[in-house]
């Protein structure tokens, strides 16, 4: 019984037809699976119930209880690792991205916000020049760059250059209003 547990350990046998909290291509490492779908056979456990008591049972083992042999040991070890990496890959990606409320909740308007045509949010002058003056500073900082990487009159160059002219009509206009 326990020579085949690494083999166990290593086989992939999915358990139901969902993908594992919603990451597609994730999976239960393999002897947390074995277990599982053996529960679901043999006792007629649900999904769910059997995954939990399948992962129950492996750290059990893995914490030296159950009077296992060395190798179930080692198999339920190399589980409960790939168990708590995935645990902490899918809580990762949870705080990476926002709930829809959260996005509608950033992209409200602030108090006294004003809006062109009803869409488009008008920015006082003096922020618009903070923002302009700033976007003015990176595109010569990138245009003297892009002269000394690539030499004058490169492609590269050019752009940066054209940025910086596009910044400085900017500019120009937002005077004249």
């Amino acid at each position: 019984m326990a020579a085949d547990s690494m083999a166990k350990a290593t086989i992939h046998e999915p358990v139901g037809t969902k993908n594992l909290w919603k990451h597609k291509g994730w999976q239960l490492p393999a002897y947390i699976q074995h277990i599982a779908n053996d529960l679901r056979e043999k006792r007629g456990m649900t999904e769910s119930r059997a995954i939990s008591t399948a992962v129950a049972v492996v750290k059990r083992w893995a914490a030296g209880g159950g009077n296992v042999h060395p190798d179930t040991r080692a198999a339920a070890a190399k589980a409960v690792a790939e168990w708590e990496a995935l645990k902490a890959r899918a809580a990762a990606s949870r705080s990476l991205t926002a709930s829809p409320a959260a996005t509608v909740d950033l992209a409200a308007p602030h108090p006294g916000q004003r809006f062109r045509h009803g869409w488009i949010p008008v920015m006082p002058t003096g922020e618009a020049r903070k923002r302009l003056t700033k976007a003015l500073v990176a595109n010569v900082g990138a245009a003297i760059t892009a002269k000394r990487k690539h030499g004058d009159g490169s492609p590269e160059h050019k752009a940066a250059l054209a940025k910086v002219e596009a910044t400085h009509r900017a500019i120009r206009r937002l005077k004249q209003s």
